[in-house]
């Protein structure tokens, strides 16, 4: 007999062979805050970890990359000139800023003209030139890497607007503002064919608008090579190229749902993610899925401070097949600045959750390394393994980036976040109250502790007890009693590992029911 059977026969004040009897591995499985926490598969909580199919990976922290916005941050974009370099552009209410790959941080203002305080700033790459827009000032344009942003419309019709998408080869603007026709929410305007400066509508180039009625405003525009959607308050329309004489036809996709968000809106390939009032889908451009039902949106909507929807900003990681959503948590906001980010991974369908605050995250875009970053490959030209001017050195692998609360761009390329993660809550034992004395983690590295929540009935409240180290063998010794269990897993902050899959219990049966 061991000597932990010894000490619970002592315990619990049984004679014989008590059985310790090791229960099922519980794996992993996505963190579902909708759900009941008693019977759930599911993690009741997973924060500062990226879901994966066989558990959670960390999260890294942020690491700066440039100095500071004179403001807060109002959107920001990466992206990739036709020669292949990369910029970071971003703006706060006053000012547009370019960061090159050296990391610093150029004034390239121009023409660009106030935000007002609950602004988005969009943007978007047409060829070698770069747009940035928002409803008061008029659509702005510099080419990538050099110079000023100026007004870039030049034709006689100069419409201003909050949303803007590159769909095939023309720029679409939504919820615009001009001067013949004042402000108009439920109106797309798209430029001339090949031509990101012309909005005046005329047959041969195929510029024209067009309202959208009974679907609320223009809320989003997603671009693409073939088509496009327009994501509006209470419908998405599908845009498709049909050329002269309409120029695009107009199709609903989702007739019962739209965005009030929108920043929810993020589109990858042909998928595009989204919150409606009902929660969390994706569309492919025919039908929308649910991908929150029974699983984060009631949690959504009721730690979502409704009073910053502003600041709600999305970005995708397509290394770890992610898109995160960032948003101010109700009553834990301080000013409004996002704290929370929701992580989905669409190839897994599983969820998580971050802590971190931030101005915005975004899709950034890996610079490549500089000239005094080659010295750390080879310390000669010839040591070089490709040529000088390779592609390989010049960045392009999308990241997940983000402006800090101090203004600074950031990458999510830190050391490792401290990670929690939460099982549901099991009863090892049917029928009768038992003891759970250990706790074996699979969790391949970093401090890890385990601690237990017990209680006698599901009434009861939720507290755990104290935290056990991991020992030589493996586990986490502890002792709890209650009939039934849910296990916490922490992993210090700065710890080195890669995959959290789920830990086994090892528990023993009181025989009192």
């Amino acid at each position: 007999m061991s000597l932990v059977q010894r000490l619970l026969q002592f315990q619990i004040g049984v004679s014989g062979d008590v059985d310790v009897a090791p229960q099922p591995i519980i794996p992993f499985a996505t963190w579902a805050p909708d759900r009941a926490p008693f019977g759930s598969q599911a993690a009741i909580n997973a924060t500062n970890v990226i879901p994966t199919a066989d558990g959670f990976r960390p999260l890294p922290d942020l690491v700066t990359q440039s100095s500071a916005l004179a403001g807060r941050a109002r959107g920001a974009t990466a992206v990739q000139a036709l020669a292949g370099e990369v910029y970071v552009y971003a703006a706060d209410a006053n000012k547009l800023y370019q960061i090159d790959v050296s990391e610093t941080l150029t004034n390239v203002t121009g023409d660009y003209e106030e935000a007002a305080a609950d602004a988005q700033i969009e943007w978007a790459q047409f060829g070698n030139t770069v747009l940035a827009t928002h409803y008061d000032t008029p659509l702005q344009g510099a080419t990538i890497g050099s110079g000023n942003f100026s007004d870039h419309i030049t034709s006689s019709d100069k419409p201003q607007a909050r949303h803007m998408a590159i769909i095939r080869d023309q720029v679409v603007l939504g919820d615009t503002q001009d001067d013949t026709d004042g402000q108009q929410p439920s109106r797309i305007w798209w430029s001339g064919l090949s031509d990101s400066s012309d909005f005046t509508p005329a047959a041969t180039t195929l510029c024209d608008f067009q309202n959208i009625p009974d679907a609320g405003k223009v809320m989003k525009i997603v671009g693409g090579a073939e088509y496009g959607l327009v994501f509006m308050e209470h419908q998405v329309i599908r845009m498709s190229f049909v050329g002269s004489p309409l120029g695009y036809q107009l199709d609903s996709v989702d007739r019962r749902r739209g965005t009030p968000l929108s920043g929810s809106v993020i589109g990858h390939g042909r998928l595009v993610f989204y919150w409606s009032e009902e929660g969390a889908f994706v569309t492919d451009g025919t039908s929308s899925t649910p991908i929150g039902h029974g699983i984060v949106d009631r949690f959504f909507w009721d730690n979502f401070n409704l009073a910053n929807q502003s600041r709600l900003f999305s970005a995708i990681d397509p290394v770890n097949k992610v898109v995160a959503w960032s948003f101010p948590g109700e009553g834990t906001s301080t000013a409004g600045e996002p704290n929370r980010i929701f992580f989905y991974n669409w190839a897994d369908n599983k969820w998580s959750e971050g802590e971190v605050t931030t101005q915005l995250i975004f899709t950034g875009i890996n610079a490549g390394l500089t000239l005094s970053e080659l010295d750390d490959v080879s310390s000669s030209l010839g040591g070089l393994p490709f040529p000088l001017g390779s592609r390989a050195y010049q960045g392009g692998d999308k990241i997940l980036a983000a402006f800090n609360g101090s203004n600074v761009y950031c990458q999510f390329t830190g050391s490792n976040l401290a990670a929690t993660i939460d099982t549901g809550e099991f009863q090892p034992f049917r029928g009768q109250r038992s003891q759970v004395v250990s706790v074996r983690p699979f969790i391949d590295g970093g401090t890890i502790t385990a601690a237990v929540a017990s209680r006698i009935k599901v009434q009861d409240s939720v507290s755990f007890g104290s935290a056990a180290s991991l020992n030589t063998s493996g586990l986490c010794p502890l002792l709890s009693e209650g009939r039934h269990h849910r296990v916490r897993c922490s992993v210090a902050a700065g710890g080195s590992w890669t995959h959290a899959q789920g830990v086994e219990i090892g528990a023993v049966g009181t025989g009192v029911t």
